[in-house]
């Protein structure tokens, strides 16, 4: 019906479970005692300070139906210039 409702739910980090394919670490599941029907696809996963620190994707609700992946794997992440000169050109 195109409409949507808000929702907000409380809860705590369970885990943290790190993905095999990420050695930095920034593409890590931040697991939740959130209900997974509580979980709406692309909600955020919000600290006490009001700081995102996850949101939810099926990659996240793969690995744990509280499962949110880490708000760093969505930062641009910085290259060296020493290293940019090896970057495909856009």
């Amino acid at each position: 019906s195109g409409k949507s409702i808000s929702r907000i739910a409380d809860g705590i980090i369970t885990a943290i479970i790190p993905q095999p394919s990420d050695s930095s670490g920034n593409q890590n599941i931040i697991d939740t005692n959130i209900g997974g029907d509580s979980i709406t696809q692309g909600g955020l996963l919000v600290n006490i300070d009001g700081e995102i620190i996850g949101m939810s994707t099926s990659v996240g609700r793969t690995a744990s139906l509280g499962g949110f992946i880490s708000s760093l794997a969505l930062h641009r992440q910085r290259v060296p210039a020493k290293d940019a000169a090896a970057l495909p050109k856009q």
